[in-house]
C-alpha cells in the first residue's frame, strides 16, 4: 500500500485560513484528467486540523490505497 501524505495546521493557522488555501492548492495543483486526489480532513486536538491526502491514477485507482471511514468496532484485514 502506498503512503499518504499528512500536513498538520495549528489553531492559529487555522483562524488564518491556511487550511483551506492549502486544500485549494492541492486541488489546483495535484487534480487532473491523470490523477485523482484523495483527501481526508478531520480536526485534532485545540482547533488544530489534519489534512491527509494521497494522489492516484485514475486508471489504477481500485488497485491503490484509499480512505475509508471505519466504525469504532470495525476494523481492516488484509486477505491473503
Amino acid at each position: 500500500m502506498k503512503d499518504f501524505n499528512r500536513q498538520y495546521f495549528s489553531e492559529k493557522d487555522v483562524k488564518a485560513g491556511l487550511h483551506i488555501k492549502f486544500i485549494q492548492f492541492l486541488l489546483d495543483n495535484f487534480e487532473s484528467k491523470e490523477y485523482h486526489l484523495d483527501m481526508h480532513v478531520y480536526h485534532e486536538d485545540c482547533g488544530a486540523i489534519i489534512v491527509e491526502w494521497i494522489r492516484q491514477l485514475w486508471d489504477y485507482i481500485d488497485e491503490m490505497g484509499k480512505f475509508v471511514f471505519l466504525a469504532g468496532d470495525e476494523h481492516i484485514e488484509k486477505e491473503e
